[in-house]
């Protein structure tokens, strides 16, 4: 799965409620694109698995890849409002098969 905010035709992308400032301009969405198996080895594996079969989003880990797939800094991602951060992170489970949102 591959959700939006306000434009669902575009897989992976979210849209920022205020742009982000970055040394070459401002952006105003991310583009997130589909993780590979490198991605999950550099930036480690961003869901555990609970025994009652539901996830949690295991913030480091979900914060470095959110970057990697938007080939973004870091600090770009670490500045973005919370629930941007939980959008970005419910299109990443989504790539991983793990629905759109955490528990």
């Amino acid at each position: 799965m591959s959700e939006t905010t306000e434009n669902p035709s575009l897989p992976g992308v979210v849209k920022l409620s205020r742009p982000v400032q970055m040394l070459d301009g401002e952006i105003t969405e991310l583009k997130l694109r589909e993780p590979n198996g490198n991605d999950l080895a550099e930036c480690g594996y961003p869901l555990r698995f609970t025994p009652d079969g539901s996830f949690e989003f295991l913030a480091k880990p979900m914060t470095a890849l959110i970057a990697r797939l938007a080939g973004v800094p870091l600090t770009t991602v670490q500045s973005l409002r919370a629930g941007e951060w939980s959008l970005c992170a419910g299109v990443i489970g989504g790539f991983l098969g793990a629905g759109a949102g955490g528990s």
